[in-house]
Formats: structure tokens, C-alpha cells, sequence
């Protein structure tokens, strides 16, 4: 129904089937005056979604883990830092 309405529709869950597990899209084509003359439909293989939602998940991870790691250098770098101008206002 909401295809005749002209919105473009997505699965929000993956289907399966004997050939395989699919995410549906659907979207209207319509006339020059408007109206929907017909539906072009495509299933994308659910595997693809979910090699690229790991792939971001990797990507993410590491990101973070190089910014703590960053993080902990400053840290280290900012105490050796406080340690030199401490000893430095002790000896004056």
C-alpha cells in the first residue's frame, strides 16, 4: 500500500529463503503527472550487510583503541612533564 502512496520501502529484518537470506527494497516509478506506473524491487544478499557491519564494528574498535592508547601517552608524557618542573622548583 505504501508503495502506491510512492513511498520507498526497506525490510527491517532480514528473509530467508532456499537460496539464500535477503534484505528487500522497494521503490515506486512514477509518471510525469505523479502517479506510480509501477514498483522496481531488489534483494540484496544480508551477508554483504553483515560483511560491512563487522567491517565498521573493526574499524571502530580500533579507532578507539588508538585513541585511548593516545590518551595514555599524553597522560604519561603530561606526568613526566609535572615530574621534571617539580624537581626543578625543588631545587631553587
Amino acid at each position: 500500500k505504501s508503495m502506491i502512496n510512492g513511498t520507498i520501502e526497506s525490510d527491517a529484518m532480514p528473509y530467508a529463503d532456499i537460496w539464500g537470506t535477503w534484505i528487500a527494497g522497494n521503490a515506486p516509478i512514477k509518471d510525469d503527472f505523479g502517479k506510480v506506473v509501477a514498483v522496481i524491487g531488489v534483494d540484496i544478499d544480508a551477508s554483504e550487510i553483515q560483511i560491512l557491519t563487522n567491517r565498521s564494528f573493526k574499524i571502530v574498535v580500533w579507532f578507539i583503541v588508538l585513541f585511548l592508547l593516545f590518551v595514555f601517552i599524553r597522560i604519561v608524557l603530561l606526568i613526566k612533564q609535572v615530574r621534571i618542573i617539580e624537581r626543578y622548583i625543588k631545587h631553587d
